[in-house]
């Protein structure tokens, strides 16, 4: 079977396929042409393809378009006559290396750097880069300056220097905030991007050409901003820090007469509590030389003269409480550390003065309990309960403030006992 005698419907098939062939390759030497391939067979093979299937494709067009087989070419009729299945190899060769080839060229343009890579890596750069000269005329621009361009000015960019006076002058742009002007100009756009600009002066075949160069900066300058905060929130705590030096001397000095007005309170207030119960019983040469020596040693201890019995003991508690008659009942961990043991201590004191004082009793009685990061410490009474509000004097104010001082906490109950909680934080 020949193409002469192939049904007409086939004919136009193999006609089309051999159109397509033709544009196929037509293209592919165009691309060959515009790569300035250095693959020359490629070329070669190209140009054989395009030859081959150019002129079956005359000779067949020539037999469409002839009316009968007398008005057709020599040359259009040898092809006709020739096997159909001849035509059909010759084609699909030719068609499947036209695609072969073509693809083969798109995977090297992509392997091989050439004029249209060069302009495509320049157009899509990270940061903006335009070149233009004296007068304003771009030369050069990629997308991202044309980008920012649009951002800050609203604008195309038409004008190299109009947008850099844009930038660099002390104008003011509605759609961003400069952040700094100058040679150097940083723009803060409305989607909080920060750019820092910069332009270089080229000297080229006697003219001038500006290079304008646009860098995203906007990690940099928030780091900037946070590291500035941080440096302002350092200079108030240093002031802070130099006015509590200043002042430190005056507050330790202030602590230790307050200490010391609290160990005299506690000196004299056991002393006469000492003297109300001798006094109370039948007196004799024996008790009132006992009176009298208590007198001489707490004066002489007041004085400084003797040196001071160690009262931040539980010991000297003890001993001190049983002196006037009353006994010290304390349950749980007693605190050990330095300040909390005077906090207690002081505390227990003042109760047993108030105990002996005014409740008539004779017994105190302390619990603390570990909680967590904080001591919770309970010092109640027996005796008689008080009968109105308890308003506080020298010896619980003094107490209180102590207590305050380390970031404690002190409530006093008397429904249905007397009753003085402090809450105190642990030192680690």
């Amino acid at each position: 079977m020949t193409f002469l005698t192939t049904p007409y419907p086939f004919q136009k098939i193999i006609l089309i396929i051999n159109i397509l062939i033709v544009i196929i390759t037509v293209f592919d030497l165009l691309l060959c042409f515009k790569r300035k391939s250095k693959f020359y067979v490629c070329l070669i093979i190209e140009g054989l393809i395009f030859i081959v299937s150019s002129f079956l494709l005359a000779a067949l067009l020539a037999f469409n378009k002839s009316d009968s087989l007398e008005e057709t070419p020599a040359i259009s009729i040898y092809v006709i006559n020739l096997p159909l299945w001849l035509i059909i190899i010759v084609e699909f060769i030719c068609f499947s290396s036209s695609i072969s080839l073509f693809i083969f060229g798109l995977k090297m343009n992509k392997k091989q750097i050439s004029n249209n890579s060069i302009i495509e890596g320049f157009n899509y750069l990270p940061c903006g880069i335009c070149f233009y000269e004296k007068n304003g005329l771009l030369r050069l621009a990629n997308i991202k300056i044309n980008d920012l361009c649009f951002k800050i000015t609203n604008r195309l960019l038409l004008n190299g220097e109009d947008f850099w006076k844009a930038i660099s002058l002390d104008k003011e742009i509605s759609s961003c905030k400069k952040i700094n002007i100058g040679n150097q100009p940083v723009i803060q756009l409305k989607d909080g991007s920060v750019y820092s600009f910069k332009r270089i002066e080229h000297l080229i075949d006697e003219s001038y050409i500006y290079e304008i160069i646009a860098v995203d900066i906007t990690t940099k300058y928030n780091l900037s901003t946070d590291l500035s905060n941080k440096n302002k929130e350092l200079e108030v705590l240093n002031t802070r820090m130099l006015e509590y030096g200043e002042n430190i001397d005056e507050l330790i000095a202030k602590k230790e007469i307050l200490n010391a007005k609290i160990h005299i309170h506690d000196e004299l207030g056991a002393l006469l509590l000492t003297t109300k119960k001798i006094l109370d019983e039948t007196l004799n040469n024996e008790k009132k030389k006992k009176l009298l020596d208590l007198w001489k040693n707490g004066l002489v201890n007041l004085n400084g003269a003797k040196e001071k019995k160690n009262s931040d003991t539980y010991n000297g508690l003890y001993m001190a409480a049983k002196a006037i008659g009353v006994s010290v009942d304390i349950v749980g961990d007693k605190p050990k550390d330095k300040k909390l043991k005077n906090i207690a201590i002081t505390a227990i004191v003042e109760c047993i003065t108030n105990t002996v004082k005014h409740a008539k009793g004779n017994a105190v009685y302390v619990e603390c309990v570990n909680n967590g990061p904080f001591l919770e410490m309970t010092v109640s009474n027996n005796g008689e309960p008080p009968k109105e509000k308890i308003i506080e004097g020298g010896g619980l104010s003094s107490l209180r403030g102590l207590v305050e001082r380390e970031a404690g906490k002190m409530t006093i109950e008397i429904i249905p006992t007397f009753k003085l909680k402090i809450i105190m934080p642990k030192e680690k």
